[in-house]
């Protein structure tokens, strides 16, 4: 779906919002060169993946962060000026779900409420240093209570296009696969744009945590100059 930002997105926003940042690790890096192959006549697709396990917790349950950057890319993870972003091992968040207590997780606090890193819900903007061109996907694995739901938001450059999807986690099942809505769970929610993609979005009315934070594309745009080391996002 394709609007203006400024036309809509407020309806959207009435779910209780925030913003979130840290830095990771990935597969690819994302620079000003060139991803053609001079033997093909098509772009060749660049995939970038950041796990949030960089820098390792060691023994600790979280680190908060005033900006979260991935070093590889330079993809800038913020939260709002009301809250905290950070990183959170999966024990010590509000959802946490089945598997490895020690993996990281990128999630939100809020000090005026005296919520710790995890505990937050909110929305979570990452902006990249270029504009990504071409058939642009970007999929995150996102950690939440059964039947909650997660928007995501490609914003182009303008500030005024965007594609969005909205996804309901439907929660984990046992063994007799009937579902569990006792416990959290995670759920990939994944997008397609054909526009310019300078920013991406989460918001959610339920406290969230993300990982695996994925995104491909075949061209790189103008690059996007940071404000006084912040990205510059959108005001939606």
């Amino acid at each position: 779906m394709k609007k203006s930002v400024k036309s809509t997105l407020m309806v959207l926003m009435s779910v209780t919002v925030i913003i979130f940042s840290g830095c990771s690790r990935t597969e690819s890096p994302l620079g000003p060169v060139s991803n053609e192959d001079p033997n093909s006549a098509e772009p060749q697709d660049v995939t970038v993946v950041i796990d949030f396990e960089d820098p390792d917790l060691g023994r600790d349950a979280k680190r908060v962060f005033s900006t979260y950057v991935d070093e590889a890319s330079g993809v800038y993870f913020t939260a709002h000026p009301d809250g905290e972003i950070g990183l959170v091992k999966n024990c010590h968040t509000q959802v946490p779900v089945e598997g490895d207590c020690d993996n990281q997780k990128l999630g939100t606090g809020c000090l005026n409420k005296d919520l710790d890193i995890g505990y937050w819900n909110g929305y979570i903007n990452a902006a990249f240093p270029y504009v990504l061109k071409g058939n642009v996907t970007v999929s995150i694995e996102v950690q939440m209570k059964p039947n909650a739901e997660i928007i995501l938001f490609l914003i182009g450059n303008d500030n005024e296009t965007y594609d969005w999807i909205i996804k309901r986690n439907t929660g984990s099942s046992n063994d007799s696969g009937a579902t569990d809505n006792s416990q959290c769970s995670s759920t990939v929610i994944e997008l397609s744009s054909d526009i310019s993609v300078a920013q991406v979005r989460l918001i959610s009315g339920s406290v969230f945590v993300i990982d695996n934070f994925r995104f491909t594309y075949s061209e790189l745009g103008e690059e996007i100059v940071p404000v006084k080391g912040r990205p510059n996002f959108s005001d939606i």
